[in-house]
């Protein structure tokens, strides 16, 4: 089994700190924003209720809560820290193979110091988004000198495994077709 460098390991570890932060940020913010079910029926009319309010806008707390926009915002934290938090030893990222290396994994990881960390839960949001940057760019530098971790050197040896059992199925077909 191919052996990855501790560096490699040690920054794949980190990313995984950052995405267990995040989880937390997430879970933080879910519990102090908790989404409203109020669906109003009875109170709404067709229309005007008066001079300041549209009938049209009746159930806008509902969409506030769970429409499309409003839900990507809310469990943004939380759906970027789970999927940082899966990528050393994922299930389903394992078929598409992600990471292959620190490059992918530093934009992944500076993405989401962006999106998913900055803008939630105050400074440890904030903190822990200028470390997944900061982290991320780090990893850029580590994809520039060749550092893997054991899972990416995984990853590549599978990826090697396969085509070789390809090419080999493809030259024991062109054997059969010759004779």
């Amino acid at each position: 089994m191919a052996r990855g460098s501790n560096i490699g390991n040690l920054l794949t570890y980190a990313g995984t700190a950052t995405g267990a932060i995040t989880i937390i940020e997430g879970l933080i913010y879910l519990y102090w924003k908790p989404p409203s079910f109020l669906l109003l029926w009875r109170t709404c009319y067709f229309e005007d209720p008066n001079d300041y309010t549209y009938w049209t806008d009746c159930n806008s707390q509902w969409a506030a809560n769970w429409g499309f926009l409003s839900v990507q915002a809310r469990y943004q934290p939380l759906i970027w820290g789970i999927v940082a938090a899966l990528i050393p030893c994922p299930g389903l990222l394992a078929v598409i193979g992600f990471p292959k290396n620190f490059f992918q994994y530093g934009i992944f990881l500076a993405i989401k110091g962006v999106f998913g960390d900055l803008g939630y839960c105050g400074k440890l949001g904030v903190a822990n988004g200028f470390f997944s940057i900061g982290l991320g760019l780090v990893m850029m530098v580590a994809a520039a000198f060749h550092v893997k971790s054991t899972r990416m050197i995984q990853l590549e040896s599978k990826g090697y495994e396969q085509e070789s059992v390809l090419q080999q199925e493809d030259a024991s077909e062109e054997d059969s077709g010759k004779e």
